[in-house]
Protein backbone atom coordinates (compact mmCIF):
# COMPACT_ATOMS: atom_id res chain seq x y z
CA UNK A 1 0.00 0.00 0.00
CA UNK A 2 1.28 3.28 -0.72
CA UNK A 3 2.19 5.46 2.01
CA UNK A 4 0.09 8.10 3.22
CA UNK A 5 -2.75 5.61 2.39
CA UNK A 6 -5.34 5.03 5.70
CA UNK A 7 -6.71 1.74 4.95
CA UNK A 8 -8.02 -0.85 7.35
CA UNK A 9 -9.37 -4.44 7.58
CA UNK A 10 -12.95 -5.06 9.03
CA UNK A 11 -14.21 -8.85 9.33
CA UNK A 12 -11.58 -9.31 6.38
CA UNK A 13 -12.85 -6.68 4.31
CA UNK A 14 -10.30 -4.04 3.08
CA UNK A 15 -12.29 -0.37 3.75
CA UNK A 16 -11.09 3.31 3.44
CA UNK A 17 -12.95 6.73 4.79
CA UNK A 18 -15.18 8.63 2.68
CA UNK A 19 -13.41 12.31 2.39
CA UNK A 20 -16.81 13.98 2.67
CA UNK A 21 -18.88 11.46 5.04
CA UNK A 22 -15.78 10.18 7.17
CA UNK A 23 -16.96 7.08 7.22
CA UNK A 24 -15.05 3.68 6.50
CA UNK A 25 -16.92 2.04 3.71
CA UNK A 26 -15.33 -1.18 1.49
CA UNK A 27 -13.53 0.02 -1.49
CA UNK A 28 -15.87 -1.19 -3.91
CA UNK A 29 -18.23 1.86 -2.94
CA UNK A 30 -16.03 3.96 -4.53
CA UNK A 31 -14.76 4.24 -8.20
CA UNK A 32 -11.33 4.08 -9.98
CA UNK A 33 -9.71 7.49 -10.01
CA UNK A 34 -5.74 7.94 -11.57
CA UNK A 35 -5.40 10.91 -10.06
CA UNK A 36 -5.23 9.30 -6.48
CA UNK A 37 -2.19 7.28 -5.31
CA UNK A 38 -4.53 4.38 -4.67
CA UNK A 39 -6.23 3.81 -7.99
CA UNK A 40 -9.80 5.30 -6.42
CA UNK A 41 -11.75 8.45 -5.81
CA UNK A 42 -11.94 10.34 -2.43
CA UNK A 43 -15.34 9.91 -1.75
CA UNK A 44 -17.86 6.87 -1.77
CA UNK A 45 -20.43 6.54 -4.48
CA UNK A 46 -23.01 8.02 -2.41
CA UNK A 47 -20.85 11.55 -1.53
CA UNK A 48 -19.82 11.50 -5.17
CA UNK A 49 -23.53 11.98 -6.53
CA UNK A 50 -24.23 14.52 -3.75
CA UNK A 51 -21.07 16.63 -4.62
CA UNK A 52 -21.40 16.28 -8.37
CA UNK A 53 -25.08 17.54 -7.70
CA UNK A 54 -24.16 20.66 -5.44
CA UNK A 55 -21.55 21.09 -8.10
CA UNK A 56 -24.28 21.16 -10.74
CA UNK A 57 -26.23 23.68 -8.83
CA UNK A 58 -23.48 26.53 -8.29
CA UNK A 59 -22.82 26.42 -11.87
CA UNK A 60 -25.82 25.21 -13.83
CA UNK A 61 -26.37 27.91 -16.48
CA UNK A 62 -22.96 27.15 -17.65
CA UNK A 63 -24.27 23.38 -17.83
CA UNK A 64 -26.84 23.95 -19.67
CA UNK A 65 -25.50 26.65 -22.03
CA UNK A 66 -22.57 23.84 -22.54
CA UNK A 67 -25.47 21.44 -23.26
CA UNK A 68 -27.76 23.51 -25.28
CA UNK A 69 -25.13 24.21 -27.54
CA UNK A 70 -23.83 20.06 -27.81
CA UNK A 71 -27.23 19.53 -29.08
CA UNK A 72 -28.08 22.20 -31.30
CA UNK A 73 -23.98 20.92 -32.96
CA UNK A 74 -25.23 17.81 -33.44
CA UNK A 75 -29.28 17.79 -33.73
CA UNK A 76 -29.55 15.71 -36.53
CA UNK A 77 -27.30 12.70 -34.80
CA UNK A 78 -29.25 12.84 -31.37
CA UNK A 79 -32.49 12.43 -33.32
CA UNK A 80 -31.19 9.84 -35.08
CA UNK A 81 -30.24 7.98 -32.18
CA UNK A 82 -33.42 8.62 -30.24
CA UNK A 83 -35.02 7.39 -33.31
CA UNK A 84 -33.43 3.94 -33.51
CA UNK A 85 -33.22 3.70 -29.90
CA UNK A 86 -36.77 4.03 -30.12
CA UNK A 87 -36.88 1.35 -32.67
CA UNK A 88 -34.89 -1.29 -31.19
CA UNK A 89 -37.03 -0.87 -27.52
CA UNK A 90 -40.54 0.13 -28.69
CA UNK A 91 -42.19 -2.91 -26.52
CA UNK A 92 -40.18 -1.53 -22.97
CA UNK A 93 -41.04 1.87 -23.43
CA UNK A 94 -44.33 1.23 -24.07
CA UNK A 95 -44.36 -1.14 -21.49
CA UNK A 96 -42.81 1.35 -18.98
CA UNK A 97 -44.91 4.59 -20.40
CA UNK A 98 -48.10 2.35 -19.44
CA UNK A 99 -46.83 1.28 -16.34
CA UNK A 100 -46.24 5.19 -15.27
CA UNK A 101 -49.80 6.00 -16.89
CA UNK A 102 -50.98 3.29 -14.44
CA UNK A 103 -49.53 4.28 -10.99
CA UNK A 104 -49.87 8.60 -11.65
CA UNK A 105 -53.53 8.73 -12.94
CA UNK A 106 -53.72 12.00 -11.19
CA UNK A 107 -50.95 13.18 -12.60
CA UNK A 108 -50.97 12.49 -15.91
CA UNK A 109 -54.88 13.48 -15.64
CA UNK A 110 -53.34 17.10 -14.97
CA UNK A 111 -50.45 17.22 -17.35
CA UNK A 112 -53.24 16.40 -19.81
CA UNK A 113 -55.46 19.31 -19.06
CA UNK A 114 -52.12 21.62 -19.11
CA UNK A 115 -51.23 20.26 -22.55
CA UNK A 116 -55.16 20.70 -23.94
CA UNK A 117 -54.92 24.87 -22.72
CA UNK A 118 -51.79 25.44 -23.80
CA UNK A 119 -52.55 24.23 -27.33
CA UNK A 120 -55.72 24.25 -27.85
CA UNK A 121 -55.95 26.15 -30.48
CA UNK A 122 -53.33 23.42 -32.18
CA UNK A 123 -55.59 20.41 -31.74
CA UNK A 124 -58.34 22.18 -32.90
CA UNK A 125 -56.98 23.09 -36.39
CA UNK A 126 -55.45 19.18 -36.01
CA UNK A 127 -58.83 17.82 -35.05
CA UNK A 128 -60.79 19.71 -38.27
CA UNK A 129 -58.08 18.57 -40.43
CA UNK A 130 -58.23 15.05 -39.44
CA UNK A 131 -62.33 15.70 -39.50
CA UNK A 132 -61.86 16.12 -43.19
CA UNK A 133 -60.34 13.30 -44.12
CA UNK A 134 -62.04 10.46 -46.20
CA UNK A 135 -60.91 7.47 -43.67
CA UNK A 136 -61.91 9.37 -40.81
CA UNK A 137 -65.57 9.73 -42.20
CA UNK A 138 -65.90 6.25 -43.13
CA UNK A 139 -64.72 5.31 -39.50
CA UNK A 140 -66.91 7.87 -38.35
CA UNK A 141 -70.07 6.43 -39.78
CA UNK A 142 -69.40 2.48 -39.21
CA UNK A 143 -68.89 3.82 -35.09
CA UNK A 144 -72.30 6.20 -35.55
CA UNK A 145 -74.19 2.94 -37.32
CA UNK A 146 -72.55 0.18 -34.52
CA UNK A 147 -74.04 3.09 -31.95
CA UNK A 148 -77.15 3.65 -33.44
CA UNK A 149 -77.94 -0.50 -33.35
CA UNK A 150 -77.72 -0.15 -29.77
CA UNK A 151 -80.94 0.73 -27.02
CA UNK A 152 -78.77 3.33 -25.59
CA UNK A 153 -78.07 4.77 -29.44
CA UNK A 154 -81.80 4.41 -30.56
CA UNK A 155 -83.30 6.06 -27.16
CA UNK A 156 -80.66 9.19 -27.85
CA UNK A 157 -81.80 9.42 -31.92
CA UNK A 158 -85.19 9.49 -30.64
CA UNK A 159 -85.02 12.51 -28.63
CA UNK A 160 -82.47 14.35 -30.98
CA UNK A 161 -85.81 13.64 -33.26
CA UNK A 162 -88.17 15.09 -31.39
CA UNK A 163 -86.20 17.84 -30.36
CA UNK A 164 -85.71 18.56 -33.88
CA UNK A 165 -89.83 18.27 -34.24
CA UNK A 166 -89.82 20.70 -31.46
CA UNK A 167 -87.57 23.17 -32.51
CA UNK A 168 -89.20 23.27 -36.23
CA UNK A 169 -92.52 23.91 -34.53
CA UNK A 170 -91.51 26.52 -32.73
CA UNK A 171 -91.97 25.24 -29.35
CA UNK A 172 -89.31 24.57 -26.39
CA UNK A 173 -87.14 21.48 -26.37
CA UNK A 174 -85.64 20.84 -22.65
CA UNK A 175 -86.10 17.46 -22.40
CA UNK A 176 -83.07 15.79 -20.94
CA UNK A 177 -81.90 12.09 -20.65
CA UNK A 178 -81.97 11.92 -16.47
CA UNK A 179 -85.54 13.91 -16.80
CA UNK A 180 -86.77 10.95 -18.86
CA UNK A 181 -85.24 8.36 -16.92
CA UNK A 182 -87.06 9.90 -14.37
CA UNK A 183 -90.12 9.84 -15.83
CA UNK A 184 -90.01 6.01 -16.87
CA UNK A 185 -89.39 5.02 -13.04
CA UNK A 186 -92.00 7.11 -11.70
CA UNK A 187 -94.51 5.09 -14.28
CA UNK A 188 -92.66 1.90 -13.61
CA UNK A 189 -91.54 1.43 -16.72
CA UNK A 190 -95.09 0.77 -18.02
CA UNK A 191 -96.88 2.58 -20.93
CA UNK A 192 -98.73 5.66 -19.01
CA UNK A 193 -102.24 4.85 -20.55
CA UNK A 194 -102.68 1.17 -21.34
CA UNK A 195 -100.22 -0.34 -18.34
CA UNK A 196 -97.93 -2.60 -20.43
CA UNK A 197 -94.68 -3.15 -19.03
CA UNK A 198 -92.31 -2.50 -21.77
CA UNK A 199 -88.23 -2.28 -22.10
CA UNK A 200 -88.43 0.62 -25.15
CA UNK A 201 -91.27 2.80 -24.60
CA UNK A 202 -92.05 5.43 -26.36
CA UNK A 203 -92.25 9.40 -26.14
CA UNK A 204 -96.15 10.75 -26.36
CA UNK A 205 -96.47 14.63 -26.23
CA UNK A 206 -99.35 14.86 -23.25
CA UNK A 207 -100.59 18.34 -25.08
CA UNK A 208 -99.71 17.64 -28.86
CA UNK A 209 -97.05 19.19 -31.06
CA UNK A 210 -99.71 19.76 -33.36
CA UNK A 211 -101.20 22.62 -30.10
CA UNK A 212 -97.87 24.00 -29.50
CA UNK A 213 -97.11 21.04 -26.68
CA UNK A 214 -93.52 21.30 -26.07
CA UNK A 215 -90.88 18.76 -25.39
CA UNK A 216 -90.41 19.34 -21.87
CA UNK A 217 -90.55 17.21 -18.84
CA UNK A 218 -93.88 18.36 -17.85
CA UNK A 219 -95.33 17.02 -21.27
CA UNK A 220 -93.49 13.82 -21.89
CA UNK A 221 -95.42 10.70 -20.87
CA UNK A 222 -93.47 7.24 -21.44
CA UNK A 223 -96.11 4.96 -23.74
CA UNK A 224 -96.28 1.63 -26.02
CA UNK A 225 -95.91 2.04 -29.57
CA UNK A 226 -99.66 1.21 -30.10
CA UNK A 227 -100.74 4.10 -28.29
CA UNK A 228 -98.84 6.53 -29.05
CA UNK A 229 -100.01 5.87 -32.85
CA UNK A 230 -103.73 5.61 -31.53
CA UNK A 231 -103.44 8.95 -30.19
CA UNK A 232 -101.53 11.11 -32.61
CA UNK A 233 -102.82 14.59 -31.88
CA UNK A 234 -106.09 14.10 -30.33
CA UNK A 235 -106.46 15.66 -26.68
CA UNK A 236 -106.10 13.16 -23.76
CA UNK A 237 -109.31 13.91 -21.98
CA UNK A 238 -111.43 13.29 -25.44
CA UNK A 239 -108.98 10.00 -26.46
CA UNK A 240 -108.34 8.51 -23.19
CA UNK A 241 -112.32 8.03 -22.07
CA UNK A 242 -113.33 5.70 -24.95
CA UNK A 243 -110.40 3.43 -25.13
CA UNK A 244 -110.72 -0.21 -24.05
CA UNK A 245 -107.56 0.09 -21.72
CA UNK A 246 -109.07 3.35 -20.09
CA UNK A 247 -108.40 2.95 -15.79
CA UNK A 248 -108.97 5.83 -13.45
CA UNK A 249 -106.08 4.98 -11.65
CA UNK A 250 -103.68 5.62 -14.72
CA UNK A 251 -105.70 8.41 -15.72
CA UNK A 252 -105.21 10.15 -11.97
CA UNK A 253 -101.56 8.40 -11.67
CA UNK A 254 -100.74 10.60 -15.16
CA UNK A 255 -102.84 13.89 -14.14
CA UNK A 256 -100.82 13.96 -10.87
CA UNK A 257 -97.62 13.28 -12.51
CA UNK A 258 -97.62 16.75 -14.77
CA UNK A 259 -99.10 18.57 -11.48
CA UNK A 260 -95.88 18.24 -10.32
CA UNK A 261 -94.20 20.33 -12.69
CA UNK A 262 -96.80 23.20 -12.59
Amino acid sequence: MPPGIIHIFVDGVEQKPCSHCRVNKPLSEFVKSKQNRDGLHVYCNDCRGFKKHEEYLRHSDKYKERAAKFYQDNAEAIREQSAQYRRDNIDRILATNQKWRDTHKEEKARMDREYREKNKEYLQAKNRAKCKTEEYKIQNKKRNQKYLATDKGRKAKQMNRERYRARKNGVSATLTKLQWRLCKEFFHHTCAYCGKHLKNLTQDHFIPLHDAGGYDVDNIIPCCKSCNSSKQNKVFAEWYGIQPFYDKYREHRIITYLALFK
